[in-house]
């Protein structure tokens, strides 16, 4: 039997070490292979690779490996890299195979690692099986579509086939995830489900749309089948694969046996899909049922710009803002938190649509979660292309991936995305101040310091948003020497990026060993610094209106209804129903503030006596779920007087 060995080495999603996600990329190549009697009888799948550890110690633990399957992305790439070398040199007999996203259809993996022997390209189920039924019979690969491989010094690249199977089996209900659970007494593992694939769409940022797949459907059989294992197998989180969960109307049904799965075990407990971008009434039914029998804590409404432009370049489709805004304001009805995702430094965004974006997003009622991702070029996507690169003057650093919320940086091995630091629309320094405005907006309106305030000035003075965190982020630039104040530093970080230097964190041992987004890292430092940052507030609200009676007692009632570690032990009193009136902004509709005598009592809640706890569980755990906010999480602190 010939040895064959897949390696799909995970990113590290929490600082925690007995999480895994189960391998799915290759499990669903080894589940069609080994489904296959010819595959079966001449090659033994010997292992998964799935834990990131030395690559030394990994190669030293291989026995005779007769094919290596590598699958590729941003987390591993480099790690995949280094690893392959190394078996290489060991077992120059092995044939290496690489795959996965970050594989480029040019081929150029070849001749710069003579270590790699053959490249798949696009989807692999059937790719990978008749490449082991080519090398077990010793016939020629040039056949096999969507490859690559060496012939002496010769590239061979095999011709392109559009790949429409769908009736695949499932790596988890044919045992190929066993061993890896057996092996792992303790840890929570985390799961893909796949109940269809492809993409209807041909946004330039994603790799999906020059696939040429059309969307397919998985047998819904497969798909309750799947459910019912992470049911059983008590899988804790579950990630939907799905581009568009929504699109169709089966997925409602899919749904239902998600929800009735972890009604009967307790299992998924959680589950995270990318919704349908314009099904808004499938959505919503979708998104209520887990939100109510507890599978989701939020749901996305991404719109990735709101440039007119920059979508016309991407070939991105957007919902109107007339739904948006009617969609938000039936998910707060109901509840439901949401969360926006923006792509910055999209070809055709300017500095100026960008911060007009963000203020268009709030203004239509998204005053959650504003995710902003930096824009990076995937491999096989038309943002890869270099004739549309040289069009839109696109210009990019090697930046190194740094992971969120892990407990470490891993310095043997960096992974790197190649990351979109200007364009023809925007200059290296306007994407650093977007970048910036980005952060202020996430840390004080969608954290909740600022949110009561930027919206009591909204609706009495017209100011609008987009200028509130403007000046708001150009006064914390220029300020310095205050004790919580580490904005300016926040903003040299930022523009490290154009010179491929990445540090967009914030470290400290006090909110626990945990590498923090810059937005939460400069929250929890304020959180530190509290009564000395509200009163500097003062100061910079002198700058926009009259410090009047009412301002200042906004900024108290900012003050009292952002949920902290140590809730304050006497009430807040405030001379105006603020509870009323903020909550009828939040949920869009008329809005008057009564003088009405109001109370604010924190004091029944949970005193974190250690601030990595708080940080884990209120600031991590519990953003998307509005747990930092009182007016959304803690109804029960108002009194009407």
């Amino acid at each position: 039997m010939n040895n064959v060995y897949f390696f799909q080495v995970s990113d590290a999603f929490s600082s925690r070490s007995d999480q895994m996600y189960l391998p799915y990329a290759v499990g669903t190549l080894a589940a069609v292979a080994w489904s296959n009697p010819e595959i079966a009888a001449k090659w033994k799948l010997k292992k998964i690779i799935c834990r990131r550890e030395s690559p030394l110690n990994i190669v030293a633990q291989l026995e005779d490996p007769a094919v290596a399957a590598f699958s590729n992305y941003v987390w591993n790439y480099e790690f995949n890299l280094k690893t392959a070398e190394l078996l290489k040199e060991k077992y120059p007999s092995c044939t290496v195979i690489f795959g996965g996203h970050n594989v480029s259809q040019n081929a150029e993996l070849l001749k710069k690692y003579p270590f790699i022997d053959v490249l798949m390209f696009g989807e692999g189920e059937e790719t990978f099986e008749k490449l082991l039924l080519s090398l077990g019979r010793g016939a020629s690969l040039v056949t096999i579509p969507n490859i690559a491989y060496r012939i002496g010094k010769n590239t061979v690249h095999t011709a392109f086939a559009c790949i429409n199977g769908t009736d695949y089996p499932s790596p988890y209900t044919t045992g190929i995830f066993d061993d890896i659970i057996a092996e792992n007494p303790g840890t929570s593992f985390s799961a893909i489900l796949e109940t269809n694939r492809g993409c209807p769409y041909h946004c330039a940022f994603c790799d999906w749309g020059p696939m040429k797949s059309k969307v397919r459907m998985f047998p819904m059989e497969r798909v309750r089948g799947d459910i019912e294992w992470f049911s059983q197998h008590k899988i804790d989180y579950v990630w939907g694969a799905d581009g568009n969960f929504g699109l169709f109307e089966r997925d409602r049904e899919i749904a239902d046996m998600l929800v009735e799965a972890k009604r009967k075990t307790g299992y998924p407990q959680q589950i995270k899909v990318n919704y349908a971008k314009l099904n808004g009434d499938n959505v919503f039914y979708l998104t209520k049922s887990f939100a109510e029998n507890g599978l989701s804590k939020s749901t996305t409404m991404s719109l990735q710009s709101t440039s007119e432009e920059a979508l016309a370049i991407t070939g991105r489709k957007n919902m109107s803002s007339e739904i948006f805004s009617r969609l938000l304001t039936v998910y707060r009805h109901n509840n439901i938190p949401t969360y926006t995702e923006l792509v910055l430094a999209l070809p055709g965004e300017t500095k100026e649509s960008f911060f007009e974006g963000i203020g268009r997003i709030i203004e239509n009622g998204q005053h959650s979660v504003i995710e902003v991702y930096d824009c990076i070029v995937l491999p096989n996507s038309t943002l890869a292309n270099p004739d549309y690169i040289k069009k839109y003057g696109i210009k990019t650093v090697h930046l190194p991936y740094v992971q969120q919320h892990t407990s470490s940086i891993d310095s043997d091995i960096t992974e790197y995305n190649e990351t979109v630091v200007s364009t023809f629309s925007m200059s290296q320094s306007e994407r650093t101040d977007c970048r910036f405005l980005a952060v202020v907006v996430q840390c004080f309106h969608s954290m909740g310091l600022l949110r009561n305030l930027a919206i009591r000035l909204r609706l009495e003075n017209n100011i609008s948003y987009s200028e509130f965190y403007t000046r708001l982020s150009i006064w914390l630039r220029e300020k310095d020497g205050c004790s919580w104040n580490l904005f300016p530093d926040i903003y040299r970080k930022i523009s490290l990026v154009s010179k491929g230097v990445n540090e967009q964190y914030v470290y400290d041992e006090v909110f626990g060993s945990v590498y923090w987004p810059m937005d939460e890292g400069a929250f929890l430092n304020i959180i530190r610094h509290y009564d000395a940052f509200f009163e500097d507030i003062k100061e910079f609200s002198s700058g926009l209106t009259d410090l009047d009676d009412i301002t200042l007692q906004v900024i108290g009632f900012c003050k009292a209804t952002v949920r902290i570690p140590e809730p304050c032990k006497t009430p807040s009193y405030f001379d105006y129903d603020f509870p009323s009136y903020f909550k009828a902004a939040l949920e869009n509709t008329p809005v008057k503030l009564d003088k009405k005598r109001c109370r604010v009592d924190a004091s029944s809640l949970r005193k974190y006596d250690v601030l990595s706890d708080y940080a884990r569980e209120i600031v991590w755990f519990g953003r998307r779920s509005q747990k930092l906010n009182l007016l959304e999480y803690g109804n029960t602190c108002f009194t009407a007087e």
